[in-house]
């Protein structure tokens, strides 16, 4: 994997503008795992991408996990992310199992590495998966 970052200023007036645009490109991988995508993210890359002031196409960028832990929050995120048409992005829904309440994988390691590329946002109780399953029916 390859990233790439264009970096565009502008001065006009008193003000200042910046475009910055990150590529990322398939490469060959020694070993694919979270761990080799999370070195392989350049450190000026990753700390632009979760200041939080990125976007793509109108979506703020979420380098980072984004926790759903109330039914509300769960019917947001189908209402403003999952079921809107402007989305061009993919996004990972990570669950807990029911017996333990625990994430079935490590969320916020696979958020690291996916460095913005996708969403990764975690139910954090069982029964948020049903408020999904509720919302967009059990496909």
């Amino acid at each position: 994997m390859q990233w790439v970052a264009h970096v565009a200023v502008a001065r006009r007036e008193q003000c200042l503008a910046v475009d910055v645009r990150v590529q990322v490109a398939p490469g060959s991988c020694p070993s694919p795992t979270l761990k080799w995508l999370v070195a392989t993210c350049p450190g000026p890359t990753a700390h632009l991408l979760r200041t939080g002031f990125c976007s793509r196409e109108g979506f703020p960028i979420r380098a980072q996990l984004t926790r759903v832990t109330t039914a509300i929050d769960a019917e947001a995120l189908v209402d403003q992310v999952l079921l809107n048409k402007k989305r061009t992005f993919s996004v990972v829904l990570v669950s807990v199992a029911s017996s333990t309440q625990r994430p079935r994988l490590e969320a916020e390691e696979l958020a690291a590495a996916l460095c913005g590329l996708t969403d990764v946002y975690l139910l954090t109780k069982s029964d948020l998966s049903w408020v999904l399953t509720e919302r967009l029916g059990s496909r």
